[in-house]
């Protein structure tokens, strides 16, 4: 277009048109861009949440089964705990 905007400035396709439109590219090239870094930090964060939810649910087994030994089964109620029979 930049080669024939003369020819184009007759149907409103000149320079001011040929300007606005590399410069709209070049915004969305940039938010394009943006978009891909915000996805990678998406990515590594939902990773390190998995993990640390991984961390979690083996603690509160853990805690669990420390209340099962240590806590008379009819206060199991208290912490949480279905008893299930």
């Amino acid at each position: 277009m930049d080669k024939n905007k003369e020819e184009l400035a007759v149907r409103g396709g000149g320079e001011e048109f040929v300007n606005q439109l590399k410069t709209t590219i070049q915004e969305a090239k940039d938010l394009n861009t943006d978009q891909e870094k915000n996805k990678a930090t998406l990515k590594e964060s939902t990773q390190k949440l998995g993990k640390k939810m991984d961390e979690l649910d083996k603690l509160v087994s853990d805690g669990r089964n420390i209340v099962k030994m240590v806590v008379n089964q009819k206060r199991w109620v208290e912490f949480g705990i279905q008893v299930t029979r």
